[in-house]
This record gives C-alpha cells, sequence and structure tokens, in this order.
C-alpha cells in the first residue's frame, strides 16, 4: 500500500493479488478529499509482475500521479507496457496516448531533421481541453 497527500487530497493504492495466478495483481486507487468528504475508486487490473516489481509510480513536476505497468493480455499470452496518468487538476484517470508530435528542424547545411516531442505533460494537456496541436 501507498499514500501520498497531494494537494490536499489523499492518495492510496492497495494491492490485491488474484487467486489464479501468482503473478497477476490488482491495483485500486481511492482518491478522497476532505473538503466534501468524496471518495473515488478506480481499479487497475490484469498488472503482470516482472522483475520483483509491480507496477512503477511517479509524480511530475506538475503533480500528477505517472503509473506504470505491464499489462496481461490474454489473447496472446504476452505482456504489454502501459501508462496512465492521474490528472490531479480535474481528479481523473487519462490514459498516456502517444500522440505523434514532430518538428523540423532546418541546419545551415541544408540538412533537414525531425524532432519528435512527446511528453505527459502535452498528453494531459490534450487530453484536458481536446487541442490538438499543429505543427
Amino acid at each position: 500500500m501507498r499514500l501520498y497527500i497531494i494537494k490536499g487530497i489523499l492518495n492510496i493504492f492497495v494491492v490485491e493479488k488474484y487467486s489464479i495466478s501468482d503473478n497477476l495483481y490488482k491495483v485500486s486507487h481511492f482518491n478522497f478529499s476532505p473538503l466534501n468528504y468524496k471518495v473515488s475508486k478506480y481499479p487497475i487490473n490484469n498488472i503482470y509482475k516482472e522483475d520483483e516489481h509491480i507496477y512503477k509510480l511517479n509524480i511530475d513536476e506538475t503533480s500528477n500521479i505517472v503509473f506504470e505497468y505491464n499489462k496481461f493480455n490474454p489473447s496472446t499470452r504476452g505482456t504489454l507496457s502501459e501508462s496512465i496518468v492521474f490528472d490531479t487538476s480535474c481528479n481523473k484517470w487519462i490514459l498516456n496516448n502517444n500522440f505523434s508530435r514532430s518538428a523540423n528542424l532546418d541546419t545551415s547545411n541544408n540538412e533537414t531533421y525531425e524532432l519528435s516531442i512527446n511528453s505527459i505533460e502535452h498528453d494531459i494537456f490534450e487530453n484536458c481541453y481536446s487541442i490538438k496541436y499543429k505543427f
């Protein structure tokens, strides 16, 4: 169990082990607001334990929770690397989609390089406000 207080909101992560497999887990995120006594629960299912860790949890510079895990895919019997973000400004989980953003950089030698611009901050901004970037 992990416990975080971010922007006055209590965030609890509880890990449950599935009885059908030694390597499958479920993580539940509880979000509690002491101002209005509201509790929200978000389950994350079919997490595959790999290399002695079940998930990775980071908090970025804008106080958003980044949850990274390996998801078991029953159709292929393999795992997929997944990441989701809890946006603390709207208190919702959003999928960390890899939006394609690129920019071209021209050098003095008349060579053109394509730069990839992907970050969680851009994804959160794009998901919350539904703005599409055009380069």
